[in-house]
């Protein structure tokens, strides 16, 4: 099963754009952890709750890596949560 995480950084972004992609790539909408939290904080329940449902043979897809943290050393720590 494919779990689909994107984050955007601010509030007054957008994440239409990347969802419609996702759907009309045949994404399910239920399948896809939205956050709209800056990368500066760790805090974001969106991720948190994908990685709380995924298992070992799931495969977790994000936009960009930067979508998972701020810096190349917040991203293991964010993803392994």
């Amino acid at each position: 099963m494919d779990l689909v995480y994107e984050r955007v950084s601010t509030t007054q972004r957008d994440l239409d754009r990347q969802v419609d992609a996702l759907t009309t790539a045949g994404v399910a909408p239920e399948w896809i952890w939205l956050d709209r939290k800056s990368g500066a904080t760790t805090d974001c329940p969106g991720l948190t709750a994908l990685l709380a449902l995924a298992r070992p043979v799931d495969e977790s897809v994000v936009n960009t890596l930067d979508r998972l943290g701020r810096t190349v050393c917040d991203t293991p720590n964010r993803a392994t949560t």
